[in-house]
């Protein structure tokens, strides 16, 4: 292995853990996993920092391409594989399935899910896709990446290398009092959704890239050895950790404690790099492969877990959605990874590939045979809207003849009153004649 290829095992863990906890979530089994997709954001800003600035010569449309191969590739893979998985399970009414399968192909799935008032956090699942906002958040901050980072990098070299750390510093308290602000006064579901509201903790990322780059991770010199910097690394995760246990989405706590877990994500950046390793044992080789392949973990594990939904397998339940999502995010990793050598195990890759185009053109038939219900949807909506709006006026006329009726009665009750009162005074002054 080259000397200047570092491991950083630490962040492989971090990346492993967060792949479980959210993993957990979509399971039904750790309330507060969705906290993970945060330190996700983080990471994700932070690498494309990163691997941006070993590059002498950065190419825009170089950038592009690797994340063609990278992240695109494999989450279209994953979206008609799972069309033509849906298509083969009959009890499955999946309305939504050409507009959210379209929404997540052109990446804006978090703004449709904001559109259909999908709710991420309800236990009930809609569609093999619900966890795909993430995915076009990440690919819409893939576009305007190149284009930030190099005005950034330009005005680094050219005037001084801290103006680009103090403008990310700035922007990123400002994205957390707007995404505080939408907490407060916009719905649950925009403040997770919105791709404005959630860039916080990718400009987080982004700005601890540009200091590590630039100068050094954030820790004084005397938490820098092996020994201290290792155990505050670790009382990081224990805390992240904990808050996944924690912090349900209905806390009180929801917006803030997003805020705390990116800090978190930053600090735990900061020790995790400080001591890079150059020489991988079996176990850390391991631990970078499950690294590695986290981001097909995340995309395959929804779709196999809402599959499994229509499909009782009892006790089983668990370990089959475990295992195959762990199988078919191998099978993903590895026909898309480019880099390796392959040797002898060319021809599987060949025969893979043909498999996954194969069933992929199924998928491809589900999508385009798929009727989009869209319009009947909103008329529904619109038709339900109606008979609601004259439900109520319904029940606001019958209040007002109640209203009406209860006047009338109480006129008629105090002309009562009132005759009454008249007779008696009329018989009181009638003289008596005799008795």
């Amino acid at each position: 292995m080259k000397r200047s290829q570092k491991i950083y095992k630490p962040i492989n863990l971090l990346r492993i853990l967060m792949c479980i906890a959210v993993f957990l979530y979509h399971m039904g089994i750790l309330k507060g996993g969705y906290l993970g997709v945060c330190v996700f954001f983080v990471l994700s800003g932070y690498f494309s920092c990163i691997s941006a600035f070993k590059k002498e010569n950065f190419s825009i449309l170089e950038y592009y391409k690797n994340k063609f191969i990278r992240i695109y590739l494999p989450l279209i893979v994953t979206v008609f594989i799972s069309l033509f998985a849906v298509s083969l399970v009959k009890e499955i009414g999946w309305f939504n399935l050409k507009p959210e399968s379209t929404s997540v192909i052109f990446g804006y799935n978090n703004f449709w899910q904001l559109d259909a008032n999908l709710d991420y956090f309800a236990r009930h699942i809609d569609s093999p896709f619900m966890h795909l906002w993430y995915i076009s958040i990440i690919l819409q901050f893939e576009i305007v990446f190149p284009f930030v980072y190099s005005i950034l990098k330009k005005i680094g070299d050219k005037i001084h290398k801290s103006l680009p750390c103090i403008i990310l510093a700035i922007l990123s308290v400002l994205a957390v009092v707007f995404f505080v602000h939408c907490g407060k006064t916009s719905s649950m579901m925009y403040t997770y959704y919105d791709t404005l509201a959630r860039s916080f903790s990718l400009i987080f990322g982004l700005a601890v890239g540009f200091v590590h780059s630039y100068y050094r991770p954030f820790i004084p010199s005397f938490m820098r050895g092996r020994i201290v910097s290792r155990m505050v690394f670790t009382i990081y995760l224990v805390l992240l950790i904990a808050s996944f246990f924690l912090i349900e989405p209905n806390s009180s706590y929801f917006t803030i404690s997003m805020v705390i877990v990116t800090l978190i994500g930053c600090r735990l950046l900061d020790y995790g790099v400080i001591h890079p390793k150059y020489r991988q044992s079996k176990a850390d080789k391991f631990i970078g492969y499950l690294a590695n392949i986290s981001y097909e973990i995340y995309l395959i594990q929804y779709p196999i877990i809402f599959l499994f939904q229509y499909i009782d397998v009892g006790t089983f339940y668990i370990p089959l959605v475990i295992t195959l999502t762990f199988i078919t995010s191998m099978l993903i990793h590895y026909i898309f990874d480019f880099k390796g050598a392959y040797g002898k195990t060319k021809w599987l890759k060949v025969l893979l590939c043909f498999v996954i185009i194969k069933v992929g053109c199924f998928g491809v038939k589900v999508y385009v045979e798929a009727i989009d219900h869209t319009n009947e949807m909103k008329e529904l909506e619109n038709q339900l809207a109606e008979n609601e709006e004259k439900m109520q006026k319904r029940q606001e006329e019958y209040a007002l003849n109640i209203a009406k009726e209860r006047e009338e009665w109480n006129k008629i009750l105090e002309n009562l009153e009132d005759g009454e009162k008249k007779l008696e005074e009329l018989v009181s002054q009638i003289p008596i004649v005799g008795i």
